[in-house]
């Protein structure tokens, strides 16, 4: 059971670190950060509500010399998904190993992302974690792998390296379908101006009032033989697939973070700071569309993790440039309480409702403590050496 509270363990390292202001430490902190939680998710053994139906998947899946379009039809899953199940499969790996391959797949693509686009790298991935590591990172495996794949699509698309992009969106659908959503929100990113962002979130705001999905319902209650539309109603029809009210204040919390942030700093060269405006752009579309999903409740849960992962950098960044260290260090730590918060609440959310049991492993209880008691020290003696050196630092 403690080992779910690593999330919190990090986000107060992360914090240790922006007090230090060292860059190094910042990385080092994101790269033990990282290292961490893809061995928590990937050692998992039938520790949560889906590992399961998996774990049935990969039994279902045909090795490469069976592989075929008729071979896959009747197995749950995306081609690509399925595809590279089949080469674990061709080797006699077992399913265990794959999901290993796959939360490390997807949390170094992520961390890959915010080091390059964020002054806070392992503080923006602690508030991520802090949000998704249950529900996405440990769960939701091939959404996990997706969203990696899009963050690094939208970071070659600021770095102009258009190729790679491209490869990177491309890729991204074959893990998982709702990824082709995304590829909208790059079009839109693409566009110039300022204000039309604004406009576009308002416009969300009153969808997310007046679409109702009872409008959608009989369109989407079709008969069909295709694979993508069968899983939507499906999902239609799941109530476990929902949301409050303190979602949707997350979702407004972070242009209003970012709002207050320009108005206490107007010199700040907002509109034309390149990294600003392609954070601003890329949060404003994904949280519109976020909004606009809210009608049909997965939409909602997916394009909100791409969402949260750019938006904590978008205004982590902001805070940064808009005030001084005091103020900065405060305001650091105010989103770490609360994004802490809502883990510890999320936490124990799951645990009750079953999604989320007492957590295994499948290597030896003996090797695994002795991991886990390894990272664990490691990071208390880089948490106690950072304050020891910030109070010598500082009287």
């Amino acid at each position: 059971m403690l080992v779910y509270f690593a999330p919190i363990l990090f986000l107060v390292w992360a914090l240790v670190s922006q007090i230090r202001g060292n860059k190094r430490a910042d990385l080092r902190t994101l790269a033990v950060c990282t290292f961490a939680i893809a061995l928590i998710a990937g050692l998992r053994w039938y520790s949560e509500s889906d590992y399961e139906p998996y774990v049935e998947i990969y039994n279902d899946t045909p090795t490469l010399s069976q592989f075929n379009q008729e071979s896959i039809t009747s197995v749950y899953g995306e081609a690509g998904y399925l595809f590279i199940s089949a080469i674990f499969k061709s080797f006699g790996s077992g399913f265990f190993l794959l999901a290993f391959g796959c939360a490390f797949a997807s949390m170094f693509l992520k961390s890959a992302v915010v080091r390059r686009l964020s002054g806070q790298a392992s503080l923006a991935m602690a508030l991520y974690l802090c949000l998704h590591f249950i529900t996405i990172e440990f769960i939701q495996m091939r959404w996990a792998v997706a969203v990696g794949l899009l963050s690094l699509a939208f970071c070659f698309q600021y770095l102009q390296r258009y190729k790679a992009a491209v490869l990177c969106f491309a890729l991204a659908p074959a893990f998982h379908y709702f990824s082709i959503l995304f590829w909208i929100v790059a079009l839109l990113v693409t566009l110039k101006g300022y204000r039309r962002f604004y406009l576009l979130f308002l416009g969300s705001i009153v969808g997310a009032l007046f679409l109702k999905l009872d409008y959608f319902y009989d369109v989407l209650m079709i008969q069909s033989g295709l694979n993508v539309v069968f899983r939507l109603t499906e999902y239609v029809k799941n109530p476990d697939y929902n949301f409050g009210l303190f979602s949707y204040a997350k979702v407004a919390m972070y242009p209003a973070i970012y709002a207050l942030c320009v108005w206490y700093r107007p010199s700040f060269p907002w509109k034309t700071d390149r990294l600003n405006l392609f954070l601003f752009k890329l949060s404003f579309v994904s949280l519109s569309a976020t909004l606009l999903g809210s009608f049909f409740p997965v939409l909602f849960l997916r394009t909100v993790v791409v969402a949260d992962f750019f938006s904590i950098i978008w205004i982590l960044n902001a805070i940064d440039k808009a005030f001084e260290r005091e103020a900065k260090l405060v305001s650091f730590g105010l989103l770490g309480a609360l994004f802490g918060v809502w883990y510890l609440v999320d936490l124990a959310n799951y645990m009750h409702s079953g999604y989320l049991r007492d957590y295994h492993t499948w290597l030896t209880p003996v090797t695994f403590c002795a991991l886990l008691l390894c990272l664990v020290w490691f990071a208390c003696i880089r948490l106690w050496t950072g304050l020891a050196r910030e109070a010598t630092v500082r009287p």
